[in-house]
């Protein structure tokens, strides 16, 4: 994978981060973001309305697994999140394409039934939380380039 698969990345998780900060503005949260250059520990710092800060928010913008009812992160992220939870609550947005929303869970819930495999820390998208339905330009905006390992594959998070 070259430097413009990485380019797409970037690209494609800079738009689940506006995705997720839209939605909590919307909720009527505060949240800061870092303009440092370079890379950051997180992705926001959420407050209440008064500004007194709730949680630090990371978003990720990818599918869950194909084959599992999970989802997860890079080990090595987990285990810097794990350093910064016990000093303000962490929760993880997943902006997810073949799901067509955004679910969410707290890295202390998270803890609790994750499971190390390979370089990933998984955890089931029953312990998530539904937060809302990507619309359709959102999943426009973050579509991949091919799904097809998911043709078998039930979603979880069901419309209907």
């Amino acid at each position: 994978m070259g430097s413009a698969y990485f380019t797409d990345c970037l690209h494609t998780g800079a738009i689940g981060e506006t995705i997720v900060a839209d939605y909590l503005t919307s909720a009527g949260h505060y949240v800061y973001t870092s303009y440092a250059a370079g890379s950051h520990p997180f992705d926001y710092v959420v407050t209440d309305s008064t500004g007194v800060p709730q949680y630090v928010a990371e978003v990720k913008t990818y599918p869950r697994r194909a084959f599992f009812n999970d989802t997860g992160i890079d080990a090595a992220d987990w285990d810097k999140y794990a350093h910064i939870a016990p000093r303000m609550p962490l929760r993880l947005y997943f902006v997810d394409f073949f799901e067509r929303c955004c679910y969410s869970i707290d890295l202390s819930e998270a803890r609790k039934v994750a499971k190390r495999d390979a370089g990933k820390v998984y955890f089931p998208l029953s312990v998530c939380r539904f937060e809302f339905w990507l619309t359709p330009d959102q999943l426009s905006a973050i579509a991949p380039g091919r799904l097809d390992r998911y043709a078998n594959t039930k979603r979880y998070f069901d419309a209907t």
